[in-house]
């Protein structure tokens, strides 16, 4: 310390070794203690880990993105399922009938559930845009698959489901559908 080379005090050690500090400060004139700080003792807690979770997941809206000229309506469903322990929850649902195109945007839904969540748990999320046979455009289905620690980059997450088919003619209909989820933070 006298040449004031303090490297030997930085040097990288494993956490396994740390021990709790402790130190004291005199005061300048009179050398007598100024600060006695303890970090050595300490209550140990013990942590709980938080398994009920609870989610707000969406369906914000569904977006023509390009073409779909020949098409007025779409047969489209959406939904949520919770594996381990299972659970359901529709976001879209339109039982024989279908949404007309103009109305896709103003389409949006919300479920909020609760989840006693494991390392097994999943939350997926369901597409399924089921075509139209009189004009020919072909269906298409995607889904999105979270898994236990739902630690997600934003809070809460955004993302779409986006895909691209054809009719009988060749012609492009290209659809985006929008979620989000939020795990609510304890």
């Amino acid at each position: 310390l006298k040449n004031g080379d303090f490297s030997v005090f930085l040097q990288p050690a494993p956490a396994t070794t740390a021990v709790p500090l402790s130190y004291r400060i005199n005061d300048l004139k009179n050398r007598q203690p100024a600060v006695i700080g303890d970090a050595t003792k300490f209550t140990v807690r013990q942590c709980e880990p938080v398994n009920d979770l609870q989610f707000t997941v969406s369906l914000d809206s569904i977006v023509v993105v390009d073409g779909c000229v020949p098409e007025t309506s779409f047969d489209i469903e959406c939904w949520v399922t919770v594996e381990n322990p299972y659970q359901y929850y529709w976001l879209l649902h339109n039982t024989g009938a279908r949404f007309p195109k103009d109305t896709l945007p103003d389409l949006h839904s919300q479920a909020i559930f609760t989840v006693t969540a494991s390392q097994a748990t999943t939350i997926e999320f369901y597409t399924g845009v089921y075509g139209n046979p009189t004009t020919g455009l072909q269906g298409w289905d995607k889904s999105t698959t979270f898994q236990f620690p739902f630690d997600f980059d934003e809070n809460p997450y955004h993302f779409s489901h986006l895909e691209t088919k054809s009719d009988s003619q060749y012609r492009n209909c290209t659809l985006e559908v929008f979620y989000t989820i939020r795990r609510q933070l304890n």
